[in-house]
């Protein structure tokens, strides 16, 4: 990769300890583990979950209570973040792993991240740790114009990463 990916990893979990954090380090781009929009007419997928599916990358619908909730939350969260100026995207670390060609987890993820450049792994982080940091990382990605973006603007698009393997 081009640049430098810099991180640190740390918990957050309450709303308003993630939208201090954000304003702390003053990002200009948040990436959400969370759907960002819910389905048009009470479906299970919207258009981008579909694609993502159609590449074989599994996840679950929408319509799982779960997965309401975390949408809601995720809509919230991003509501309010651009109400405050901050770019937002809904990115899926387990998609992103796949594009990569990563695995999982284990010892090959650590392996695999610190291949390409993240620095900020000391090999103790939970799995909801390093997803953040797959979620930074396709954010970085993001910026640097190698994701694809599924779906439709209208109803929701969802960004992974284009791969290395091109």
């Amino acid at each position: 990769m081009d640049g430098v990916f810099r991180c640190g990893v740390g918990r957050v979990r309450h709303d308003e300890d993630i939208l201090g954090f954000v304003e702390w380090v003053d990002a200009g781009l948040v990436a959400i583990d969370a759907p960002l929009s819910l389905p048009a007419g009470g479906e299970g997928f919207r258009r981008c979950d579909r694609e993502v599916a159609g590449m074989g990358i599994p996840l679950l619908p929408l319509t799982l209570r779960p997965m309401r909730m975390l949408a809601e939350r995720g809509v919230r969260l991003s509501r309010i973040l651009q109400s405050r100026g901050v770019r937002v995207i809904e990115v899926y670390p387990s998609g992103s792993l796949r594009m990569l060609g990563l695995p999982r987890k284990g010892e090959g993820l650590l392996r695999g991240l610190r291949r390409m450049g993240v620095r900020c792994l000391t090999g103790h982080e939970t799995m909801d740790e390093l997803d953040a940091v797959v979620c930074a990382l396709t954010g970085w990605l993001y910026l640097r114009g190698k994701c694809l973006e599924l779906g439709d603007p209208g109803e929701g698009v969802l960004i992974l990463p284009k791969g290395f393997k091109e």
